[in-house]
């Protein structure tokens, strides 16, 4: 819709909305921590446009959010841990961003997890592949264009049924 300037305040005023898409439009400025009043969301798609700052620590409030899609914006700072707290959570997209710092540890708890796209940021930190590999439903795996470090483990014997798509590329392997 080509949409520009910030997101309208009014929005984080819908609690009844459960789908929020407002991708590849102009949108710049921040996520505000008032978007947890969007407590029924079950999918955030706000790819392709210009925000910046942080990832809102008050996303993690949002228990019934099953998707997540903030990829294409200028997001900077730490994924949030409280954001891997979800266990509803089956798609995580935060590549070609500016984010910093590791993947959160409790991204090894999300047993539903089918997408984390987190390539194209500036994550650093060690990958524990082999817990990855246990997400029996995970689908694709990108952690490529990072500064990761991805520890594998090779006596564990992990079974790659489910497995479509993993892009490690420029991960130090060890």
């Amino acid at each position: 819709c080509n949409l520009s300037g910030s997101i309208p305040a009014s929005v984080w005023n819908l609690t009844k909305i459960t789908d929020l898409a407002f991708s590849s439009n102009s949108f710049s400025g921040q996520i505000p921590s008032s978007i947890s009043n969007l407590a029924k969301l079950n999918s955030l798609y706000l790819s392709r446009n210009n925000l910046n700052f942080q990832i809102p620590d008050s996303l993690g409030n949002m228990s019934q959010l099953t998707s997540l899609r903030l990829s294409y914006n200028s997001l900077n700072g730490t994924i949030p841990s409280s954001l891997f707290a979800l266990p509803s959570l089956v798609e995580i997209v935060l590549s070609n961003n500016k984010l910093q710092g590791p993947i959160p540890g409790l991204v090894y708890e999300l047993q539903n997890l089918t997408y984390l796209w987190v390539s194209s940021n500036n994550l650093s930190g060690v990958v524990d592949l082999d817990k990855l590999l246990k997400l029996k439903n995970l689908i694709v795996l990108d952690l490529s264009y990072n500064g990761l470090s991805l520890s594998i483990n090779n006596s564990v014997n992990s079974t790659l049924t489910n497995f479509e798509t993993i892009r490690l590329a420029f991960c130090n392997l060890s």
